[in-house]
């Protein structure tokens, strides 16, 4: 609460709904003019009130230091240069600020020694996923990661644990994690613990970096 809070791609605006209820002073940026007006028609609905503007994350319009925390969720692994936007997130921090952000994570079945079994894998059992039908002929790492967020999408990318802390220069990491984010819609009811902790471990799709900017 009171503290000056940036999430960087704030989509439909669910993260800056979600932050503002707390107290923050919460501003949300987005590359176009149609998830503006997402997560403005969120906040209308909730009464809540942010900063909202069209911004690129690789350009962001604010001077450095401005930010006491700073947050973006699977947004960065889809820009041309995510190196860069995360240099930028780092920027607008102020020292001793911190943030948290996600990205898809380059997990184990994209190795080169599972990739033929995770390749026909997909092909096999996902080709016929709504909006993915990409994935009948995926070919290789690169082209999974891309279609995780549907056929039109032009760019996905990721990351490991060594790639997170490289692109984080001048911050301590304080927590970096795993996570199968499809568990909510592969299960009727919530799995059992050890479960979610298997997927995490061995299939995680998201890798979360908790940090501070010292």
């Amino acid at each position: 609460a009171g503290e000056r809070v940036l999430d960087i791609g704030c989509g439909n605006g669910w993260l800056v709904d979600n932050v503002a209820a707390g107290g923050a002073d919460i501003v949300g940026v987005d590359l176009t003019q149609r998830a503006i007006g997402l997560t403005a028609t969120r906040l209308s609905k909730s009464g809540r009130s942010a900063r909202l503007l069209v911004a690129d994350a690789e350009t962001l319009p604010f001077a450095d230091g401005s930010f006491d925390f700073v947050t973006s969720c699977g947004v960065l692994h889809h820009t041309p240069d995510t190196e860069r936007a995360m240099r930028e997130a780092v920027r607008i921090v102020r020292p001793g600020g911190g943030g948290m952000i996600s990205l898809y994570y380059r997990h184990a079945l994209l190795s080169r020694w599972l990739w033929p079994a995770t390749r026909l894998a997909v092909r096999t059992v996902f080709g016929r996923v709504p909006g993915r039908s990409g994935f009948r002929r995926v070919d290789t790492p690169s082209d999974l990661v891309r279609l995780y967020d549907g056929n039109d999408n032009p760019i996905g990318r990721a990351y490991g644990r060594r790639d997170i802390k490289r692109m984080l220069p001048g911050c301590r990491l304080d927590k970096v994690e795993n996570h199968f984010f499809p568990t909510r819609f592969l299960f009727k009811r919530k799995p059992p613990k050890w479960l979610r902790r298997l997927l995490d471990r061995y299939m995680g799709l998201m890798i979360y970096a908790r940090f501070t900017k010292v």
